[in-house]
């Protein structure tokens, strides 16, 4: 790492699948955790310019444990971008959520057997939180790279939703990091790679979404991040003349 280069830590998050099953949650656990291998990384810094690395962090599907598991690894690893790798089924591509709501409902149980009532994620919280994503600037990185994708207004109501919930809510007290969801869909019938109108995704194409997001959302950090120091050099020349 050059001196003076700032070091980007990445926190993607996929669910825990039981070894040698095949779920519909297989796509988020397997995305991550093929984001944080070394041909990944060396492939975002080459292609961002920056110094950057990406920890796994397989969470389960529960209400109760899955949110402690990956505030656990925020904590441990201190990222500045924290991606939630969601699971959408009957999808044609990628759906980037604009928001977090602050409702838990849900006619099935999670891994743990448990269906909570309907109610709030955090009593007293506010209504919704917005991803701190470039949704604009993702989209298109996901047309240049040929992956079907979509925007939704929320994330539903079930588990995905609730760790987007908690994670903005943490996020909301520290200003200096990013968050978001992105949902996959299903894998595709077939491994090669799909165009819009084909439910699923291929193993490829899903990989590429998550690259695509982290390289142009930290692009977009660090270039906002130079303009803030750019901004306080020049408040503070102005004061010393």
């Amino acid at each position: 790492m050059l001196v003076g280069m700032r070091h980007f830590t990445v926190c993607v998050s996929g669910f825990e699948v039981p070894d040698g099953t095949q779920t519909s949650l297989s796509p988020t656990g397997a995305t991550a955790k093929r984001l944080g291998t070394p041909e990944v990384t060396a492939r975002l810094a080459t292609r961002t310019g920056l110094d950057i690395s990406v920890v796994p962090v397989m969470v389960p599907l529960s209400f109760k444990r899955g949110w402690p598991c990956l505030e656990q690894a925020i904590e441990r690893h201190h990222p500045c971008l924290t991606v939630i790798l969601g699971h959408r089924g009957g999808m044609h591509g990628v759906t980037l959520p604009r928001s977090a709501v602050n409702r838990v409902q849900t006619d099935r149980p999670d891994d743990d057997g448990c269906q909570p009532l309907p109610g709030a994620v955090l009593e007293n919280g506010p209504a919704a939180f917005w991803t701190h994503l470039p949704l604009s600037r993702v989209l298109a990185a996901f047309a240049d790279a040929h992956v079907p994708a979509s925007l939704s207004s929320d994330a539903g109501t079930y588990v995905c939703n609730f760790l987007f919930y908690r994670l903005m809510d943490r996020l909301a007290r520290t200003p200096d990091e990013m968050g978001g969801l992105l949902c996959l869909p299903d894998y595709a019938p077939a491994a090669r790679d799909v165009t819009l109108g084909t439910v699923g995704l291929s193993a490829g194409q899903m990989l590429a979404a998550g690259e695509e997001l982290i390289a142009t959302t930290l692009v977009y950090e660090n270039a906002a991040m130079d303009k803030k120091e750019a901004d306080q050099r020049r408040v503070q020349s102005t004061r010393t003349v």
